[in-house]
């Protein structure tokens, strides 16, 4: 027997019912499973939460091959995800990432400058206030056997053009009785180069004098040339040799039986023609007895020498 039509529809919306139903069912089981919550609605079910997977690294043109260096090869930045060429065994870094390493080297660099001067001389610059500190500044004429033959009275215009000659290799030598403002003045010289090479992005000689700038005790670089270990440099010579320009304080002051060491250093600067601003409370004649006529030669050759206060209270004057 033959179903009548009228059934037939009935089965048909039942059947298309239940689809719907089963449907809605699969659908809502889906919804849960992409929902971070969803193990809580499925006991024993773990469902880790959905993450949209990250596009692929562009990967940079490759670079022109070098002469005799392999070919680069295709690495992951150490800093970032980005993809560069690496030749050799250099460290992979990206060129935004080399841009960013090269400010933070940077950075820590100038921060050691300035973490060499005393914590007291950090606030001296070539301005007015710093100037009064200043006992009568002024700029010694030598003769060709280093006696001093005249002097001129230095203002603060002049003196602000001693950076200017420090970059272009310049030595200075501030001498002066205790008190005079020799340290000071010498803390300005180089405190002015660190804020140029802050204020400076791009590469050159202010930078360069200003990242590896350092003050240094003589006595401190005395003592740890002698307590030295055997092989290599303590790290204060190491400064002393490697620094574009050195602050050396109070030189002569460091003990009789190491002054040899000092004397050394200023030998090797001189050689190497790197600038240094020294201070000292003795007279050229002490300093010429003290370290022999090479090493005061070295001091005084080519160099800006500048008296403060009375020279004549000199420590054996």
């Amino acid at each position: 027997m033959r179903p009548s039509p009228a059934l037939a529809l009935d089965h048909a919306a039942l059947d298309a019912a239940e689809l719907l139903a089963a449907q809605a069912r699969l659908d809502a089981t889906r919804a849960r499973l992409r929902t971070p919550s969803s193990p809580a609605s499925l006991p024993g079910l773990r469902v880790p939460g959905f993450v949209t997977p990250a596009p692929p690294a562009e990967v940079p043109p490759q670079p022109p091959l070098r002469p005799g260096f392999p070919p680069p090869r295709l690495r992951r930045c150490s800093r970032c995800p980005a993809l560069c060429w690496v030749f050799g065994q250099a460290a992979p870094a990206c060129p935004a990432c080399s841009v960013a390493q090269r400010q933070e080297d940077r950075a820590a660099l100038l921060g050691a400058c300035l973490a060499s001067v005393p914590a007291l001389h950090r606030g001296a610059r070539l301005d007015a206030p710093t100037w009064a500190r200043l006992d009568r500044p002024r700029v010694l004429e030598l003769s060709s056997l280093g006696q001093v033959i005249g002097e001129t009275p230095l203002p603060l215009a002049g003196a602000r053009k001693l950076p200017g000659l420090v970059v272009a290799g310049r030595p200075v030598l501030l001498l002066g009785p205790a008190g005079s403002g020799k340290t000071t003045l010498a803390c300005a010289l180089l405190l002015e180069l660190h804020a140029a090479g802050v204020a400076l992005d791009a590469p050159g000689p202010v930078v360069g004098l200003a990242q590896r700038a350092r003050f240094l005790l003589a006595d401190t670089l005395a003592r740890a040339t002698d307590e030295a270990a055997l092989g290599g440099l303590p790290a204060a010579v190491e400064d002393a040799l490697g620094a574009s320009v050195l602050v050396l304080d109070e030189l002569g002051a460091e003990p009789d039986s190491l002054r040899s060491h000092v004397g050394r250093v200023v030998h090797q600067r001189h050689g190497a023609t790197c600038p240094t601003i020294a201070t000292s409370g003795f007279p050229l004649p002490k300093l010429r007895a003290r370290y022999g006529t090479g090493i005061e030669r070295r001091l005084v050759e080519g160099a800006v020498v500048i008296a403060l206060g009375d020279l004549s209270a000199l420590e054996g004057a």
